[in-house]
């Protein structure tokens, strides 16, 4: 898949079927409109099937303090738009100038001649344009004199209530993996390169693989936070069990520096630089400050305890747990 930060050139430009939205969590009701835009493309030769996403959500644009808590890194939901269908990805930076654009200069500028659009698929709650005043129905009107084709389907309900990111994003922050998975139609993952630490979890003796749950200046926070059971993939020929803790370390005395800090039981090994896939499978406890370092290292005593129980006990394939190796390039 290819995948653009910002819109591909224009003697790269070919036709294409987009998929429009922020796609935290990639969650069932967003696989309509990838799906939507990906069978358009099969079924017109000379399409692509294309998602077009923004980088920051616009709320964190706008709201940074008050931010909606973040489900997917933006590696994930790369990943996530090709297994659904997409053979491109857009990420366009949302700033001042993309705010401001009127409905008219965003389906002009944007969906004709950035991405020469034939097929658009949005949310029937869609809104886009200065201050978000434009509707699916303002897009359907603006399309159909350049040609395009809006499908912006009903939002997909289950058990009564939508299928929506706000909805995963309290089941994540309950613990409810296994209800969020169903949802997802996909497991809860974060994909990253391990990188440096402070080297806390080894001097606990207790080392940890590092990753970054949010990108550079996001001032959001992760939606799953605590210490959970937890699978690896890229380390080895299998998954590993682990035990993931995300959060900002209170009795480190961190507050606003989130960390994703992975043990993975029974392995040692040098996995600096690596891709590697961390699926969160048991929330086994919320965060919490201990009283110092001696508290904390029994702490996670208790939790590596309690992993080993949860994954003696499971019966789960952890094969199941990812649907491709993360690439190290």
């Amino acid at each position: 898949m290819k995948v653009f930060l910002g819109f591909p050139p224009q003697r790269a430009a070919a036709r294409t079927a987009v998929a429009i939205g922020n796609f935290d969590g990639v969650h069932r009701g967003h696989q309509v409109l990838l799906r939507g835009a990906a069978d358009y493309a099969a079924a017109h030769p000379g399409v692509t099937a294309c998602a077009l996403t923004f980088e920051p959500h616009p709320k964190e644009f706008f709201c940074p303090d008050s931010a909606p808590a973040r489900i997917s890194t933006l590696r994930d939901k790369i990943a996530l738009f090709s297994r659904y269908g997409s053979e491109m990805a857009c990420v366009a930076r949302f700033d001042r100038a993309f705010a401001d654009m009127t409905p008219e200069q965003f389906v002009s500028g944007i969906l004709k001649e950035k991405l020469h659009a034939v097929f658009v698929a949005v949310g029937s709650n869609f809104s886009f344009g200065r201050r978000g005043c434009g509707t699916a129905g303002d897009l359907r009107r603006l399309c159909a004199p350049l040609g395009i084709e809006v499908f912006a389907p009903e939002v997909l309900r289950e058990d009564g209530d939508c299928v929506s990111s706000s909805r995963l994003r309290a089941l994540l922050a309950a613990g409810n993996l296994e209800e969020a998975e169903r949802l997802m139609g996909h497991p809860c993952t974060i994909t990253g390169r391990v990188g440096h630490g402070e080297e806390m979890g080894r001097k606990l003796g207790f080392p940890t693989l590092n990753l970054r749950p949010l990108p550079p200046g996001c001032r959001a926070r992760p939606a799953a936070e605590g210490v959970f059971a937890s699978w690896v993939c890229g380390l080895a020929d299998r998954p590993l069990p682990s035990i993931t803790s995300i959060g900002c370390r209170p009795t480190l005395g961190e507050r606003l520096r989130y960390t994703c800090e992975t043990n993975v039981l029974d392995w040692r090994g040098d996995a600096y630089g690596r891709m590697i896939q961390v699926r969160l499978v048991r929330r086994l406890r919320d965060n919490r400050k201990f009283s110092g370092l001696e508290e904390l290292r029994a702490g996670i005593r208790g939790d590596e305890a309690a992993a080993r129980a949860f994954f003696s006990e499971t019966q789960e394939d952890p094969g199941r747990a990812f649907t491709e190796r993360p690439s190290n390039t």
